[in-house]
């Protein structure tokens, strides 16, 4: 495979970073090491958090440290629903009883900061980070020239559609759309719904609304002409339980992550669906996506944080272990290099080429921001207000809250 120069500068850019990880990592170079720098003599339990991934997806990785700290024992929890992960892990740290290693959502860091002791910037700048992570991941996880955690998956809101559907239409196929007119001409003919918010930011992000200030605060600024456009395009669109009415044939489309789709095969397994890139605005210079993924960061109470984030370096740094973790999972990649390798894989190839465009926006508290979003729009779909209307009380009531604070 010829590279371009462009691809060849990163590929060379990220293999540097790749070394000073692994030197870092195996105490060649001074890193993170405990006061004893022979690994094998370090005695050690970590206790490790997951949301949505089972200990067989880290038995590769658990097996790879073992083998450079053959006395530490990585313990893992694992959890499948986020409200009870997060109320455990709140409760847990409120208590001194937390994990040494957990994971955040990549929306959550501002809420998170105060609990993650971050990679020390002596090592690691923020700078290298980014040069070996996508864009987004830099945006999401450091702050300053300090890293509060690394991802192992990055995950992109995609189009999903149905393929008989479109052939029984004789419609063109999304993978050979150019822009958001072609799915407004499929979709006047084939029906397309969506339940999640994120489409309407991605909107907003891809027709240059700014959605938050520079205040510091946070403080959301969407209620605007931009804002507006976004939101009308998005209501028709808009319907609870749009995944489940797409597995059941029910609808031609609709905007799902990597990790719906077992979701969606699991109810319906003689599907034949497909997935495309989200569409963009036609003639734009760049493409935008949406991200929605966790990193893996150390908590401020950990006694063995220099040990916990060097687990969190071989699993999330090692291109082998990364590769396992994503072979297990069906997740896809985060790191650059694999990245590439992944880029037209049948199954990962959208969502590894999607991660590269990622761009994430700072939700001082995302949840909040989600709920009262979420109401606008149910608000707005029943009729009898006006989108800037709409807009502008969703605003008030988030910016009011966070000046509260």
């Amino acid at each position: 495979m010829n590279l371009s120069k462009n691809q060849l500068i990163i590929t060379v850019a990220v293999g540097v970073v790749i070394l000073i990880f692994a030197l870092v990592f195996s105490g060649i170079i001074p890193g993170l090491q405990n006061k004893t720098t022979d690994s094998t003599k370090i005695n050690a339990t970590l206790s490790f958090w997951g949301i949505g991934d089972m200990k067989d997806a880290y038995v590769g990785i658990f097996g790879s440290f073992k083998t450079t700290y053959p006395n530490v024992t990585v313990n893992y929890r694992a959890f499948t629903d986020g409200a009870e992960y997060d109320t455990a892990l709140l409760e847990a740290l409120a208590a001194g009883q937390g994990p040494d290693i957990f994971m955040v959502r990549n929306t959550d860091l501002p809420k998170q900061i105060n609990k993650i002791a971050p990679f020390p910037q002596t090592q690691i700048a923020a700078a290298q980070f980014k040069q070996y992570f996508p864009q987004a991941a830099g945006q999401d996880f450091t702050l300053g020239q300090n890293v509060y955690a690394l991802p192992l998956s990055i995950d992109t809101l995609a189009l999903v559609y149905n393929r008989d559907i479109f052939d029984q239409a004789a419609m063109p196929l999304p993978t050979s759309w150019q822009s958001w007119e072609d799915f407004t001409a499929a979709a006047s003919k084939l029906e397309a719904k969506t339940e999640t918010n994120d489409l309407l930011y991605l909107l907003m992000m891809q027709n240059g609304t700014k959605l938050s200030d520079n205040s510091g605060k946070g403080l959301v600024s969407f209620a605007s002409p931009n804002g507006v456009q976004a939101l009308n395009f998005y209501s028709p669109l808009y319907k609870a339980g749009a995944i489940d009415d797409f597995s059941q044939g029910k609808t031609a489309m609709t905007f799902a992550y990597a990790r719906d789709l077992p979701r969606i095969a699991l109810k319906n397994g003689f599907l034949n669906f497909a997935v495309a890139p989200v569409p963009q605005p036609k003639n734009a210079a760049l493409s935008i996506s949406y991200p929605s993924y966790w990193g893996y960061a150390v908590s401020r109470q950990s006694p063995n944080q220099a040990l916990a984030w060097n687990f969190i370096i071989a699993m999330a740094v090692n291109e082998a272990t990364a590769k396992d973790y994503v072979e297990k999972t069906g997740n896809p990649p985060t790191l650059n290099s694999l990245i590439y390798k992944y880029q037209n894989d049948p199954a990962l190839g959208v969502f590894a080429r999607q991660a590269l465009t990622a761009r994430s926006w700072y939700q001082a508290d995302a949840e909040f921001i989600n709920k009262t979003v979420s109401g606008m729009i149910n608000s707005f779909a029943k009729g009898g207000i006006q989108a800037i209307e709409a807009l502008n009380q969703a605003q008030s009531a988030i910016n009011q809250s966070l000046n509260k604070r």
